[in-house]
């Protein structure tokens, strides 16, 4: 399936953005709404609970003011969709358990640093903040320890790969990520993230067709830019065996020279 024509196309990828972009239309306006009502509550001489009245307003303003954050991150990322479906190769359908077989297993295999590392940050703040509290002085201080260390386990456990993968089945209940994974030249959409080449520091370099511990998959290699260091990364996606047949297809198509000038 190839195309050069700018499309808006209903896949995953889209239904997120077009929730993002309801969401902050309506951040923004619901705000509004409550401002237009607190004009006539204000006009009521009656009306005693001033103080009120002036949080719901900031709350109002705060409000609108993310609402305009979210829609403009919305208008980015449809770009980001525009242009992958403008260099657009190939989508593949799924069934989301073929998504979820693949990802079990390889939850067996995948490295568990990231979890380990904050895991230990967060019982080292922990620790730190129960010397805190016992000391009256930095009491408080603590306190925003004992806050931080519960939010770096929480992000720890999330990194976990077994948690990613309960996520994955939570957002394909919710939004069909593991329904379909979309092959373009300027990126690709798999399973609820965007590897976009040639931005946000991604750069592709080569694919292959592979058996990965008794999974036929197709691997993606690039490198990941966070400052000055370089993180070669791979994107392994499974081959259902429906798709068999293109996978040759789309390895040679992906090692192509030219493919980040289509």
């Amino acid at each position: 399936m190839k195309t050069n024509k700018k499309q808006k196309m209903h896949t995953a990828y889209q239904i997120h953005l077009d929730l993002l972009r309801s969401a902050g239309i309506l951040l923004i306006g619901l705000p509004i709404v409550s401002i237009v009502i607190i004009y006539f509550v204000l006009e009521d001489n009656n009306y005693k609970d001033i103080d009120l009245i002036y949080y719901i307003l900031a709350a109002s303003v705060f409000t609108i003011v993310l609402g305009i954050i979210v829609s403009v991150i919305a208008s980015i990322k449809q770009n980001v969709a525009d242009s992958i479906n403008e260099n657009l190769y190939a989508i593949w359908k799924y069934k989301p358990e073929t998504i979820y077989r693949f990802y079990k297993k390889m939850c067996r295999y995948e490295s568990k640093s990231v979890f380990y590392n904050f895991a230990l940050i967060a019982l080292a703040t922990l620790v730190l903040s129960i010397i805190m509290l016992f000391n009256a002085v930095a009491k408080y201080l603590g306190i925003v320890f004992l806050c931080a260390s519960a939010i770096l386990f929480l992000y720890a456990l999330y990194m976990h790969p077994y948690v990613q993968y309960l996520t994955l089945k939570l957002r394909t209940r919710l939004m069909g990520d593991a329904k379909e994974i979309i092959f373009s030249r300027s990126g690709i959409w798999y399973c609820g993230r965007v590897c976009f080449f040639g931005d946000n520091g991604i750069t592709y370099h080569r694919v292959e067709r592979k058996e990965i511990h008794g999974q036929d998959a197709i691997v993606f290699y690039y490198t990941k830019t966070r400052g000055f260091q370089q993180t070669p990364m791979e994107l392994a996606i499974p081959v259902s065996p429906k798709m068999s047949y293109a996978a040759g297809d789309l390895v040679e198509e992906f090692n192509r020279s030219d493919l980040l000038t289509k």
